[in-house]
């Protein structure tokens, strides 16, 4: 009887199939560390990137800290400025040439930084959009400064670099038309930013609605004041400043989720998590889920 539960009673068999499930919860344990994969909530890994999670290779998320908050700062404290500026504020106004120096190294730099971070870690559709605003933000700041004489070229003396020049080129009819151009191509990319976002939270599909509606009505403003009629380009632009603070404070919302998610804070604001629903999720996420369910 004892020579059996050796070599093949039920004792033996029992030990064996105990190792061989041993084993293969080591293999997949190994698959899960070499891939680069992480355990973290998809809802929770959104609402820190801002990106759909992917599966990448290595562990740099695990070892580099969270960009995003780092750019969305910068975003916010150039552009919240530049929203009050627009709208006329206790006095404000020249279209952001006070805060050129926030414009450049907050809201350009800052996004360029952490857009290109985003990229290291492989989040693709964060660095794209961090780096579509941060470059948009030192092109505008550098076309208010007189040295690059974007304004001036369209001044009745296109040779003259000056900050004469530059107010004067600002005001002829070719400059504001070519600007609402930049602003409606802006505009519509940012809303097919926004459709990709439905893979991402409600809030950042209702900031990038309201940023697009806001290219928009800047690019009519635009339009308005180059065919002379500035009353209405003068109402457009102040419609586009509240725009501007409208999704500014959505982005304001963001940034604090995103802090008190990082420091583990007990109160979590909801953003409106998307990744739950399945008629969003792309094919290979699908395929992914169908392999768990398998093991």
């Amino acid at each position: 009887m004892a020579t059996n539960d050796r070599n093949g009673g039920p004792s033996n068999r029992l030990e064996r199939a105990a190792t061989e499930v041993q084993d293969h919860a080591q293999n997949l344990l190994h698959k899960a560390q070499t891939s680069g994969s992480i355990t973290i909530d998809p809802a929770l890994f959104e609402r820190l990137y801002l990106n759909p999670e992917v599966r990448v290779k290595g562990q740099l998320r695990n070892t580099f800290a969270n960009p995003t908050p780092l750019a969305l700062c910068g975003f916010l404290l150039a552009t919240t400025a530049f929203a009050c500026d627009t709208m006329g504020w206790r006095g404000a106004g020249g279209n952001g040439a006070a805060s050129t120096g926030p414009i450049i190294f907050m809201g350009g730099m800052l996004q360029i930084i952490g857009g290109m971070l985003e990229w290291i870690l492989g989040n693709t559709f964060i660095c794209v959009v961090l780096n579509t605003y941060g470059a948009f933000w030192l092109s505008y700041g550098t076309s208010l400064q007189p040295f690059y004489n974007t304004a001036g070229f369209y001044s009745s003396d296109p040779g003259a670099a000056g900050a004469a020049s530059q107010l004067e080129g600002m005001k002829t009819p070719a400059y504001l038309a070519s600007v609402a151009f930049w602003f409606l191509f802006m505009g519509l990319l940012t809303f097919f930013y926004m459709v990709l976002a439905l893979k991402v939270n409600i809030t950042l599909v209702f900031t990038l609605l309201m940023l697009g509606c806001t290219f928009c009505v800047n690019a009519a403003a635009f339009w308005y004041n180059a065919e002379g009629e500035t009353a209405t380009g003068s109402r457009l632009q102040l419609t586009g400043g509240a725009t501007t603070f409208t999704f500014c404070m959505s982005v304001w919302y963001i940034f604090t989720s995103q802090m008190a998610a990082a420091v583990d804070f007990p109160i979590q604001l909801p953003v409106g998590d998307l990744s739950q629903y399945r008629w969003l999720k792309g094919p290979i996420v699908k395929i992914e889920e169908e392999q768990r369910k398998e093991y």
